[in-house]
């Protein structure tokens, strides 16, 4: 069943995040993060394993090269 469009978040409701990220004074310098709803977040375990993300790079740069060929 496709998700309806009303189902997504609005469009304020992510932008609220990275306004505060971008003008929160005390965040500046502190670094990089994962942050959601106003908040700092733990990433999810898969994003630290390295051989996966090796391998999406790989498959990334396959369709890439893919759609570069069909297109020229």
């Amino acid at each position: 069943m496709p998700m309806s469009l009303a189902a997504c978040a609005a469009p304020e409701r992510p932008a609220r995040t990275i306004v505060w990220l971008a003008t929160d004074p005390e965040l500046g310098g502190k670094g990089c993060g994962d942050f959601h709803d106003l908040a700092g977040e733990q990433p999810a375990p898969q994003t630290m394993d390295v051989a996966e993300a090796e391998k999406l790079r790989r498959e990334s740069e396959r369709i890439l090269a893919d759609v570069l060929q069909v297109a020229s």
